[in-house]
Order: structure tokens, then sequence, then C-alpha cells
């Protein structure tokens, strides 16, 4: 909404009918079958679904692509940090500790033998890396009125 907001358009008023489809995959395909016109999707979706055969990237156009010859998708917006994990405060750090670097060690290229990729490979992702700095994702929500920083 932020990204949308930034160039004019607001959905909520500026459109018909907005529907939440709430599954990535279904975005695609509404797109893809003519049921939307729009859709808005993380960064990689379409090119998953044109990897499993189930479209091609001919049916889709992407808005206000950003110029990013070193990331291989295609992409609109800025990058925000996915999946955070944290703990509660009832948790001892060396608990906590050792769940981060257990995440740090987990790489699903690894060929080592050790046992490090077999995590990653059975949860369908590649790897955990520290975090990314939170503060652009605050001044985003901040700026569409999601988030207050004084209260």
């Amino acid at each position: 909404q932020a990204h949308l907001l930034a160039m004019g358009v607001n959905i909520f008023t500026d459109v018909k009918q907005v529907s939440f489809l709430g599954n990535q995959n279904r975005i695609v395909e509404e797109v893809y079958s003519g049921f939307a016109d729009v859709g808005f999707v993380r960064t990689d979706m379409i090119d998953r679904s044109v990897a499993a055969n189930r479209t091609k990237w001919e049916y889709f156009r992407v808005l206000g692509a950003a110029d990013d010859p070193g990331f291989p998708f295609v992409r609109t917006t800025g990058f925000t940090p996915e999946w955070p994990i944290g703990a509660l405060p009832h948790v001892p750090t060396a608990v906590s500790q050792a769940v981060l670097l257990a995440l740090l060690r987990t790489d699903s290229g690894d060929t080592s033998g050790t046992g490090v990729a077999e995590p990653a490979l059975a949860g369908s992702y590649s790897t955990w890396v520290p975090p990314m700095n939170y503060l652009d994702l605050l001044g985003m929500l901040e700026g569409i009125g999601y988030y207050d920083a004084k209260s």
C-alpha cells in the first residue's frame, strides 16, 4: 500500500473493488486467468508459478519494476525483513542463542554432509540470515498511518 500511495494511488478509494485472497498462488492464478486485473504478491511468486508450469511470464507486466541486476527476481518495492524470529521474555537467553545459532548454521546449499542442509530443504527455504534493519519498515508503516512512533 505504501508503494501505491507514493505513486498517487489509493486502493481503498481509487478502485471499484478490492479483494484479499489470502493466498499468493491464488492471486497469481486470478490475474493469469483474467478474474483479477491486478495482483500484489511477494517477489518470486510469478517465477515460482512459471517454474511449476502453471503460467507464463508473458501474461504479466510488473509496474514500476526496480532496476536491480544483482537481484534474481523482478521487484517493485524495497526490501523488507521476512520471517523474523523472536523469543518471549521467559525464554532463557541461552536457549534463544542456541536457537539463533542453529538457524544461522542452516543452509540448503551445504554439501558437507554435516546435516545443516536437511532442515532448510524440509522447510522449503534456503537459509537464515541476520535480520535487516527494521527502521525503513517502521518509517513506511508510519507514512501510511499504521504506526505511530510517539505512542
